[in-house]
Order: structure tokens, then sequence, then C-alpha cells
């Protein structure tokens, strides 16, 4: 992914925690050649498609903060495909769907399926809401 962007490894320095610290975490991107899609960048490192423009505003999210990636860094990241509703806090796990569905998984299926609680992260109502209900997941 260093070399895809054309970056050169005498062009590394190092920094303190410090001066990393002024760098905003990058929250939202998309790949170059598609500017339809964006993408949520969650902490843990993952990657959920924004379903619309009024859930990326209910986050307080910028167009002007989206970051453009390649397709070869995009390809790198898992997707967030499990997440709770952050406010009220409810621990009740949905799986998303191709970014349109939403299932809701029971605790019993979370066990089965071994989802690590790092794979889950949190949504607000609004996010919440642009899903459509499927059937839930009982395993």
């Amino acid at each position: 992914i260093f070399y895809d962007y054309g970056f050169k490894l005498e062009w590394v320095q190092d920094i303190t925690q410090k001066q990393l610290n002024k760098y905003p975490r990058i929250m939202l991107m998309q790949v170059t050649g598609d500017k339809k899609k964006t993408y949520y960048f969650t902490e843990g490192g993952m990657i959920r498609l924004i379903p619309d423009k009024n859930v990326s505003s209910s986050y307080g999210d910028r167009e002007e903060d989206i970051i453009i990636i390649s397709k070869k860094e995009f390809n790198f990241y898992p997707w967030n495909q499990f997440v709770f509703l952050e406010n009220p806090l409810n621990r009740d796990v949905f799986q998303l769907v191709q970014g349109k569905t939403k299932r809701y998984v029971t605790p019993q299926a979370v066990k089965r399926m071994k989802i690590d609680p790092e794979q889950i992260a949190p949504i607000n109502q609004t996010e919440l809401a642009a899903y459509k209900t499927a059937s839930p997941i009982v395993l």
C-alpha cells in the first residue's frame, strides 16, 4: 500500500506521539474513481458504507473531511458488519448486509458465530433506522 501511493522509504521521518496527535483521525473515505460511495472508518480499523447523506450529517461529518484512498488500500480493510446502538446504549447486535439491511443477532448467535466484541461498532439511531429490517439470526 505504501508503494502503491508512490511513497519512498527515505521520506519516512520519526515523529513524537505529541506531533502525531496534531493530525485528526480519518473517519470518511472514498475509493479512487468512485465518488458515489462514502465509507466510515471505524476506530477498530474496519470500513462501513454510509447509507446516505442524512446518516453522514447525523454524525456531524462534512464532505471536506473525506479522503480518497486507492483500491488496494481499501481492499486491505475488513468490513464492519456488526453494530450496536450507541445512545441510548443498547448492546443488541445487528448485522449489516450490503449496506442496505440489518438483521438482529441473538446473544446465542453472537456466541456461536464467535463474534469478537472488537468486531462490533457503535452507530447512532439515525443510521440504524436507515437500514431495512430483515429476518433475525437465531442460530
